[in-house]
């Protein structure tokens, strides 16, 4: 019975350890700028001035998730399974299937939900950008990966808060920076 105990000891920590996520923060502060890293265990990315990491404590999907000082407006970012199955389609198939599968879990979960736009991106990781609307909040995810693993990046404004159509132009755009700045590792 000792050793069963013993186990079972070993196993939670081990699991533990291994699914915790590791995260540092370096900052180079001058007197023009201010630059911020966060490196979790697969990923690492910029945070924009007047922005915080803050811990997943509740859904506990987010592999980071970011704030700003105003406490109003998100950027998450949420890694993206794909079975080995998956893996072996085309990078444009895996981008399509990801896209498939959040449009419709939005649509399966929120009272109301359209789709505004969608576009294909330029950039060092196969991208695709959604713009939509669940239950009159305003919001865009980015799907990005690197052949090997895949995030979505979501922004959004907090559910109380109506965004300006200059806030939400400006948040958007922090949120491309940010996944252009990033590195999957």
């Amino acid at each position: 019975m000792k050793k069963i105990e013993i186990f079972l000891l070993l196993f939670i920590l081990i699991f533990s350890f291994g699914c915790s996520s590791s995260s540092e923060t370096t900052q180079n502060n001058t007197q023009t700028s201010e630059i911020s890293y966060i490196t979790t265990n697969n990923l690492k990315v910029t945070i924009p001035s007047g922005w915080k990491e803050i811990k997943d404590n509740y859904e506990q999907i987010y592999e980071l998730w970011l704030v700003n000082d105003n406490s109003n407006a998100s950027i998450s970012f949420i890694p993206i399974i794909l079975n080995s199955e998956l893996m072996e389609k085309s990078e444009t198939e895996k981008i399509e299937l990801i896209k498939k599968i959040i449009t419709t879990k939005r649509q399966n979960t929120a009272d109301e939900f359209e789709l505004l736009s969608e576009q294909n991106m330029d950039s060092k990781y196969y991208m695709k950008s959604l713009q939509f609307i669940i239950n009159n909040s305003i919001q865009n995810s980015i799907i990005f990966g690197d052949g090997k693993k895949y995030y979505e990046c979501l922004a959004y404004f907090n559910k109380n808060y109506q965004p300006s159509d200059s806030e939400i132009e400006e948040l958007f755009s922090i949120q491309n920076t940010v996944v252009q700045s990033s590195t999957i590792e």
